[in-house]
């Protein structure tokens, strides 16, 4: 087994201003860029920076391009980077086809490092976080050719070796058995409710009413009103 050593860190002074609370750093511009022969819409956000090095961004389920503006910034003094808007997030339209799954995003981000590739930008530093992570290994998988590097934060990928612990033991997992499941699930026996009322806020006041015995310093609850929306039965 060879080791190889850790990469040493970057100093801090290579690293691109970052913003504060106070004072955020702003959104990098953007633009829709057409992709592949289709002309796939696709918004893009620019992070300016030497030309030796471009990364490619690529952001997490509910997300957008602007998940990377602090990294971005912090890394715009090694390399320009690119932060995709997926089909359906950000400022990019829906997908025409309807189809949201990994590959199909993987898809349109790989006919994008296509273009960039013919203009010169080569292989790419890929970064991807959930999602966008599955799609960025994706990516790696299939076009190798297409990626320097490849870096996933907390990445949304499938555990192909669970273990039964993490599902409850060794019952649970004969419960999703097809002969033995039935019989698994039926002797499971169910947890109790606690009875016990939820303790308050720490942060409420409190307005006691009374005192004494059989008498609670609470004030009495008011009765909670559920909104009636349109054609839902009244519960």
């Amino acid at each position: 087994m060879i080791v190889r050593p850790d990469p040493p860190l970057a100093p801090v002074s290579a690293l691109g201003p970052l913003g504060t609370v106070a004072a955020p750093t702003p959104w990098w511009p953007g633009r829709d860029v057409p992709v592949g022969p289709a002309g796939t819409p696709l918004h893009v956000r620019e992070t300016p920076g030497p030309a030796g090095g471009t990364a490619v961004y690529v952001h997490g389920l509910g997300g957008s391009s602007n998940n990377w503006t602090e990294l971005a910034g912090a890394l715009s003094g090694r390399c320009r980077g690119f932060a995709v808007d997926l089909p359906g997030f950000g400022r990019t339209p829906p997908p025409t086809t309807g189809d949201y799954r990994p590959a199909a995003h993987a898809a349109v981000v790989t006919a994008y490092l296509d273009d960039l590739r013919r203009q010169g930008s080569g292989p790419v530093h890929l970064l991807g976080n959930s999602l966008g992570g599955a799609v960025s290994l994706l990516i790696a998988a299939r076009r190798p050719d297409l990626v320097r590097t490849l870096t996933l934060v907390s990445p949304a990928m499938p555990d192909l070796r669970p273990l039964p612990s993490r599902i409850g033991g060794g019952r649970a997992a004969l419960a999703l058995l097809p002969l033995l499941g039935g019989r698994a699930r039926a002797e499971r026996t169910p947890v109790p409710r606690a009875s016990a009322s939820p303790a308050p806020w720490p942060c409420a006041t409190p307005t006691p009413t009374a005192s004494g015995p059989g008498r609670s310093p609470w004030p009495p609850r008011r009765p909670r009103s559920v909104p009636r929306w349109p054609g839902r039965p009244r519960p």
